[in-house]
């Protein structure tokens, strides 16, 4: 036991605090990258070659740096344990290390299984990985996440050593008969034997036989000298190094967590179909277009479980407000540390083709050029008009004397119909020849002229109407039609299926 308070001091229970917050601190930079790798290298096994050298380095360090600290961590336990229950050691530093020590104990053996997992793949053993893998990775992050919560609360008890050794530094006379920082000086020891002045407060003599309880100083003259050291330009330094060391700690921390984060945006890349026109469209997914690390077949599996709802879907129109959001499992998101940007998005919706509602609201440049169509249609079935044209002597020629226009029509339909929208325009053509009036004995013919009325049909007529896109097709009606009276009865009866028939004005 003599010997083991040799080595076992305050001063040794201290540095080996530092140290092992030192270490902490940078297994905590380094934690962040070996878990990613781990992670991607699980979840997308083999896909990522290049890396495989780099992971199996940060797994061999990970290994060493675990066992390292589970070393550490219980002769910390051990020593800090002896001094708080075999020598009464109550001092808030050992009783603090000793609990830090337990609870990383605790979380470091939480993690063998991933230590397991990395002696896995460093040996080569792909299916003894893969089969502790498949449940590990479920808890990976908060396996992990314990593990980060220790390294804080070495750092943290550290940080509080590296304090009290600058503060008895600063303090020496106040320090001096305290073991919150190192052995108890030999002066003071000695007193407590020979009958020196006992140290002034707060540590442990040595005399023979064993620790025993210092003298106490005056009732609140530590915290009288507490507030002195805090008030002066040391303490305050003290303080803000402190202060700005949780600040840099907590903030790396968020930083790591942040950055080990995979971000996904569901719907600012997504394309989509839209079917109909306007007043009766419907809106379908093209493609979702998420941005993410294909390598990661976890995330590529969460992703390709993503569905998408627009709202509303169909009756669409121009200028109409669509919803589009990705329905997704939250709790799978939260547990693979996936962070969605965003998930709804609004649209608005243009460019269908527009029906007009009334022959008043067709541009007069539409109707124009329908009118073109359909007499460039009638120039160029001429000779067929001719041939058609009965009554006349085969024997002598015929002509087209005249062609007008005795109605203009719109038919219009609903939205969604199965039929277009046409301009309706019918001619009366007249054809000139002759007519034999007698046979013997001699031929005798007669000039005769006769009215045909042909039909001609032009669309479909909307907002993005093209001329030479348009449909054109012609019918001779003379057959029901003997007079331009008869024109507009015929093409509303004609046309009784539409939802509107509208007379255009004739040009």
């Amino acid at each position: 036991m003599e010997k083991l308070k040799k080595y076992l001091t305050p001063k040794a229970t201290g540095w080996l605090a530092i140290g092992m917050g030192g270490g902490a601190l940078l297994c905590w930079i380094a934690l962040g990258i070996v878990y990613g790798s781990i992670k991607s290298y699980f979840t997308s096994f083999g896909a990522n070659e290049k890396g495989l050298g780099l992971m199996v380095i940060l797994l061999l360090v990970l290994m060493v740096a675990f066992f390292i600290s589970l070393l550490a961590t219980l002769v910390s336990g051990a020593g800090n344990g002896i001094r708080l229950f075999a020598w009464k050691d109550r001092r808030p530093f050992t009783i603090a290390a000793f609990a830090v020590a337990c609870l990383n104990l605790l979380f470091l053996c939480f993690n063998f299984r991933v230590i397991g997992f990395c002696f896995s793949l460093f040996s080569g053993n792909v299916y003894g990985a893969l089969g502790s893998g498949a449940s590990l990775i479920t808890t990976l992050s908060l396996r992990l996440g314990l593990l980060q919560f220790g390294m804080f609360l070495q750092i943290a008890l550290a940080g509080y050593q590296v304090f009290l050794m600058v503060w008895a530094k600063k303090h020496p006379a106040a320090a001096q008969g305290s073991s919150a920082v190192g052995e108890m000086p030999a002066a003071a020891a000695a007193g407590a034997v020979a009958g020196a002045p006992v140290p002034p407060q707060g540590g442990y003599t040595v005399p023979q036989g064993g620790y025993a309880p210092a003298p106490q100083a005056p009732k609140g003259e530590g915290l009288k000298k507490f507030k002195e050291f805090a008030k002066s330009k040391a303490g305050k330094l003290t303080f803000i190094g402190v202060a700005a060391a949780l600040v840099l700690l907590i903030g790396g921390g968020i930083a790591i967590s942040i950055l080990t984060q995979t971000r996904l945006d569901l719907v600012s890349n997504v394309e989509y179909t839209l079917e109909g026109e306007s007043g009766d469209a419907y809106i379908m997914l093209d493609r979702a277009n998420v941005d993410y690390d294909y390598n990661d077949s976890d995330v590529a599996n969460f992703v390709s479980s993503i569905s998408y709802q627009f709202e509303p879907s169909d009756g669409l129109k121009n200028g109409d407000k669509v919803v589009v959001r990705a329905v997704y499992s939250k709790e799978t998101a939260k547990r693979m540390r996936i962070k969605i940007k965003e998930d709804v998005r609004e649209i608005e919706i243009t460019g269908l083709t527009e029906r007009y509602d009334s022959a008043a609201s067709i541009p007069a440049e539409t109707v124009s050029a329908a009118k073109n169509q359909a007499e460039s249609l009638l120039s160029s079935k001429k000779s067929s008009i001719l041939s058609s044209a009965y009554g006349f002597s085969y024997k002598k020629d015929k002509t087209i004397a005249g062609q007008k226009l005795v109605g203009s029509y719109f038919v219009h339909d609903e939205p969604g119909s199965y039929s277009d929208d046409e301009i309706v325009l019918v001619y009366a053509i007249t054809v000139k020849g002759q007519q034999q009036t007698s046979y013997y004995p001699e031929e005798e013919f007669e000039d005769i002229e006769k009215v045909y009325y042909y039909m001609v049909k032009v669309g479909p007529i909307n907002d993005q109407f093209s001329a030479t896109d348009a449909s054109v097709s012609g019918s001779n009606i003379s057959y029901r039609v003997e007079s331009d009276q008869e024109v507009a009865a015929y093409v509303k009866s004609n046309f009784s299926g539409y939802d509107k028939v509208e007379a255009l004005p004739v040009q």
